[in-house]
């Protein structure tokens, strides 16, 4: 068949039909991404003089007013055992709660989009997060035939949970999340309950923060001394700071786990 202007101009003017098609999905699909709230912690402990962390919404929606929201803090540390007889190695989570009377001053920006409010925290917050700076307990060798030891990551794992409602709406809407300087994650609410219920039970746990010394190498220490004694423990709740407990808190320490090492360090250095 020959090919005649004629015969292209229809094959043209479908290709540019699709191809503005897709383009306005596109454009419509990110609008709705974009208006979507998409609310974060963003830390900032990298500061000797005012470590803090900011709530942020990512969505360009406003909202009728800042949500409502409450934070719960912990130090994220783990307690590393290396089998000397095989070589291998495994981890286990443990979190250190942190008051959240620890926070000395709260900024609000009067904005439901962007940075929303700033927790300003005591310089003994301060931390760097490359992995030089973990801390790292001496080796023990307590139990037989393991080496252990705890290493505390300067960083904080922070749960939020708000309510907020659109401008011109008056539907609430319910955020949970879990956040770290690594990754956030949503959560739901039988989750929450565990994390909850975890810190309850944990509550021996719960770092002080000082004048000047560094909050990570204080749980480092608390995390060392709560497994140390754990062999004189006795009552329901004994390892219950390992997540050892009827049902494991939902093993919500195993979902919060990769928002601190994507990968595992477990080998001893």
């Amino acid at each position: 068949m020959k090919i005649t202007m004629k015969n292209i101009i229809p094959i043209i003017a479908l290709v540019v039909s699709i191809i503005g098609l897709y383009y306005t999905h596109s454009v419509d699909k990110r609008t709705r991404y974009d208006q979507t709230p998409s609310f974060n912690i963003v830390q900032n402990l990298w500061n000797p003089t005012q470590p803090s962390f900011t709530l942020v919404n990512e969505s360009t929606k406003k909202l009728a007013q800042p949500p409502y929201h409450t934070y719960l803090m912990l130090i994220p540390n783990k307690l590393m055992f290396q089998d000397k007889k095989t070589n291998t190695a495994y981890s286990i989570l443990v979190l250190t709660p942190v008051s959240y009377q620890a926070i000395i001053e709260q900024k609000d920006s009067f904005k439901t989009v962007g940075d929303i409010e700033t927790s300003i925290l005591p310089k003994s917050f301060y931390g760097k997060k490359g992995e030089r700076d973990i801390i790292s307990s001496p080796v023990s060798e307590k139990i037989k035939g393991l080496d252990v030891k705890v290493i505390t990551y300067p960083m904080l794992v922070i749960y939020c949970e708000g309510h907020y409602r659109y401008s011109g709406e008056d539907q609430w809407h319910t955020i949970r999340f879990l956040s770290t300087p690594i990754d956030k994650i949503d959560i739901t609410k039988k989750d929450s309950d565990y994390l909850k219920q975890y810190i309850d039970d944990n509550s021996n746990l719960e770092i002080k923060p000082g004048k000047d010394e560094s909050v990570y190498i204080k749980a480092n220490q608390l995390v060392r001394r709560k497994f140390d004694a754990l062999p004189k423990e006795k009552g329901d709740k004994k390892g219950s700071f390992m997540g050892a407990t009827e049902g494991g808190y939902g093993y919500i320490l195993k979902k919060i786990n990769p928002l601190i090492t994507p990968k595992d360090p477990i080998a001893f250095k």
